[in-house]
């Protein structure tokens, strides 16, 4: 085996490891940066705290990736705002985390792409 082909095969088992990693990691992030105060997971079982819900983001991931959602994260960018056409909303917290921290939190984020459940009737 050639060592371009080793490395890759290295890279690719780094980048699966870090995915895994963050992907057990991220919900404790969530909630350590106190996302859970306005934001829920229900399909992660995150459930909002005390201020009123802004969204649920268990399918973030389908409609960002996790470049965007740093940017999002450090008000770097916004969304769009449907009742004024032509302006964003930036995200309104302050992530108090480390860039590693944001990383694994954006990482999983990128991930979440299935709605939760539906309750039962």
């Amino acid at each position: 085996m050639s060592l371009k082909a080793f490395s890759s095969i290295l890279f690719a088992a780094g980048t699966l490891m870090f995915a895994s990693s963050a992907f057990a990691a991220g919900p404790e992030v969530f909630t350590a940066a106190k996302c859970d105060k306005c934001h829920s997971v229900a399909s992660a079982g995150i459930l909002s705290g005390t201020k009123p819900l802004l969204r649920d983001l268990s399918t973030v991931g389908a409609a960002h990736d996790q470049a965007w959602l740093t940017k999002f994260v450090k008000k770097e960018v916004g969304l769009a705002d449907p009742k004024e056409p032509g302006t964003e909303k930036m995200h309104k917290g302050n992530f108090k985390g480390t860039d590693a921290d944001l990383g694994v939190l954006t990482a999983w984020m990128a991930g979440l792409k299935t709605a939760p459940p539906a309750p039962a009737p």
